[in-house]
């Protein structure tokens, strides 16, 4: 995605258009398979296209959140400190394995679905970015952030009604559009979110006291990763 220069005015309702970035990774996702569907490859060349896809357009901004989150959690320090944690521009060994752990399970996903899933599968496939920042924006808007500063304060702006409700109804837009391919498939993607999202509001609120930018990342990274073995499990049934 392009660099731009914000002032202070752009970020007030700048979570609304968080979700455009699903719509660029899904779509070319979408135009990915359909070239798989053209040209002969391996499935290890295509499972690696579709994981690079999100890597590329973000530049793996929403993992490094992910890894923070991780290595705070390991961390079994107190909310105050795991906040510092945030902030460390290290690594931590933590990190690290459990960002090898979600890798195998996007390959595992990605294989059943190559493997077993219809050309729709890839579809709904494409759905999950889109949808994944649906939900981190509108967790971002509702919950409390305990940090005073950083890029989540000054973007969650004002917190209004009309930005809660646009992505409320964006979210249940995409949801619908994988219900549209595949009812099963549909379900397992709306109860794996919502599962998860119970899970990390509990989760988030004890360990740092809210959400921060960080635990919005690991928000979106976890739910993509569940809402693939999601389509992945519908392939099989």
């Amino acid at each position: 995605m392009p660099y731009f220069k914000w002032n202070e005015d752009d970020y007030k309702h700048i979570l609304v258009f968080f979700p455009v970035v699903g719509v660029i990774t899904g779509g070319i996702v979408f135009a990915l398979s359909k070239l798989y569907e053209a040209v002969p490859l391996s499935e290890n060349f295509k499972i690696a296209g579709l994981i690079l896809v999100p890597l590329l357009i973000t530049g793996g901004f929403h993992l490094d959140g992910y890894m923070d989150v991780e290595d705070a959690f390991k961390s079994y320090k107190s909310p105050e400190e795991k906040l510092q944690i945030l902030k460390d521009p290290h690594i931590g060994a933590f990190s690290v394995i459990r960002l090898l752990i979600l890798g195998l399970f996007w390959v595992m996903a990605l294989s059943v679905i190559l493997g077993f899933g219809e050309n729709k599968s890839l579809y709904m496939y494409a759905f999950v970015f889109y949808i994944s920042r649906c939900a981190a924006g509108l967790f971002s808007l509702v919950m409390k952030n305990p940090k005073k500063d950083g890029m989540l304060k000054m973007e969650a702006g004002e917190k209004s009604l009309f930005d809660k409700v646009i992505l409320s109804v964006m979210l249940i837009l995409g949801i619908a559009g994988i219900v549209v391919f595949d009812i099963k498939t549909g379900f397992l993607c709306a109860l794996f979110l919502m599962v998860f999202s119970i899970y990390f509001r509990k989760k988030i609120m004890k360990e740092f006291g809210g959400i921060t930018g960080d635990c919005a990342g690991f928000f979106t990274v976890v739910s993509e990763t569940l809402m693939t073995i999601a389509i992945s499990v519908g392939c099989l049934l």
